[in-house]
């Protein structure tokens, strides 16, 4: 995981800048765009590998945060049990698995 900005404007808004120290993933992007053209529903029951969050209620200023870690590596090759995670709080990040 690397700490990269990341710049999201709905076309229509008119709405001032503001800024978000929220964790995001990248997976996280393409389930927003969804979710802001009203497809969200349609794309998870035709797809159920997607697992990205929305971040709309980050924009719309309902949710400050969408989730509490970022996901290292998420993979069942090894074992059903293989789930990495970093977590961002207080004393900086740890990793646990």
């Amino acid at each position: 995981s690397s700490h990269v900005p990341m710049i999201m404007k709905h076309p229509t808004s008119t709405s001032p800048p503001k800024s978000s120290s929220a964790i995001v993933e990248i997976r996280d992007v393409a389930v927003t765009i969804w979710d802001v053209i009203g497809k969200l529903e349609e794309v998870k029951e035709n797809d159920e590998l997607i697992n990205g969050l929305s971040l709309l209620p980050i924009l719309e200023g309902e949710k400050e945060k969408v989730r509490d870690y970022v996901d290292l590596e998420h993979n069942q090759v090894y074992s059903d049990n293989v789930h990495w995670n970093a977590i961002r709080g207080e004393g900086g990040i740890k990793v646990r698995g």
